[in-house]
C-alpha cells in the first residue's frame, strides 16, 4: 500500500468512548477538511470522540491534467459512469486504507463505538470500503454531498468486489453481510449543491436502502457542496450521539 500522509487528528477532551473517521472530497487534504468542519463546532458537541481526517494520495486527474490529491480518478460529476474505469485503482486502494484505519481503531474501541464517512468523494470511497472491506457492523455511516461510485450494478455482491475492485475475498453476500447492513447511515446533501447533483444523493439513498440499510436523509434546500449550517450540523451531532446506543 502505497504511504500516505499522516492523518490528521483531534484527540478527546474527555475519556474517549468513540472515534470518527471522515474523509476529504477531491482537492482538499485532512488537515483543510477538519479546519472547515470544526469552525462548526463539531468537536465541542463531541467531547469523548476521537476525529480522524485522513489525506489521499496526489494522483493524476486526467480532467485537469495535473497531478492533485483525490482519492480516485474521475472523468465527471455531471455523469459518474463516464471512464468509470479510470476510478477503480483509486478506490481499490482507498478500500484497503479505510480497512487498515478501521482495524487500527478496533484495538481501542469495540465496532459499534466507531463511525466512517466523509464528503463528496471521501463519501464514495467510504461507503465501499464499508460493503466491500469492513463487513461488520460499524456504529454510523456519514456521507455528506455524495454519491455512489458504479451505482449502476445495484447489488455489489462478491463479484463485484473482486473482479471489479480487486478486493479479493470481500463482498456484502459473504458471512457478516446482515451485521453489516445493521450499520446506521446518515445521508445529507442541499438542493443547490453545484458539485454533487443531489440526485446522485437521492439515487446513492435508494442503493443503499435496496441493498437492505436504514437511512436517514437530510435534504436541505440550501448549503451548497458542504455540511448545510446550522440544521445539517445539528443533524449530523444528533446521528453520531446515538453511535453505540441501543
Amino acid at each position: 500500500m502505497a504511504v500516505h500522509p499522516p492523518q490528521y487528528v483531534i484527540l478527546p477532551t474527555l475519556a474517549h468512548t468513540h472515534t470518527l473517521i471522515l474523509l476529504h472530497g477531491r482537492g482538499s487534504s485532512g488537515p483543510e477538511f477538519a479546519s472547515d468542519l470544526l469552525e462548526s463546532g463539531i468537536s465541542q458537541s463531541l467531547p469523548s470522540w476521537k476525529l480522524i481526517f485522513p489525506t489521499a494520495l496526489s494522483r493524476h486527474s486526467t480532467v485537469f491534467q495535473e497531478n492533485m490529491t483525490e482519492w480516485f480518478d474521475i472523468y465527471s460529476l455531471t455523469d459518474p459512469a463516464a471512464e468509470a474505469s479510470l476510478q477503480i485503482d483509486g478506490l481499490r486502494e482507498g478500500i484497503s486504507y479505510v480497512q487498515a484505519l478501521v482495524d487500527a481503531e478496533l484495538k481501542d474501541l469495540p465496532a459499534e463505538r466507531l463511525a466512517i464517512g466523509g464528503i463528496s468523494q471521501g463519501a464514495a470511497v467510504g461507503v465501499h470500503a464499508l460493503m466491500g472491506g469492513v463487513r461488520r457492523r460499524l456504529g454510523g455511516f456519514v456521507g455528506l454531498s455524495m454519491w455512489m461510485p458504479f451505482v449502476s450494478e445495484k447489488k455489489f455482491g462478491e463479484e463485484f468486489y473482486r473482479s471489479t475492485l480487486g478486493v479479493e475475498g470481500y463482498g456484502v453476500i459473504r458471512q457478516g453481510r446482515q451485521e453489516m447492513l445493521d450499520t446506521p447511515v446518515l445521508l445529507l446533501h442541499s438542493a443547490d449543491d453545484n458539485v454533487v447533483d443531489v440526485a446522485l444523493g437521492r439515487e446513492t439513498k435508494r442503493v443503499m436502502e435496496t441493498l437492505g440499510f436504514r437511512v436517514k436523509w437530510r435534504e436541505y434546500s440550501d448549503g451548497g457542496h458542504w455540511i448545510q449550517e446550522p440544521e445539517g450540523v445539528s443533524d449530523l451531532v444528533a446521528f453520531l450521539e446515538t453511535v453505540g446506543k441501543k
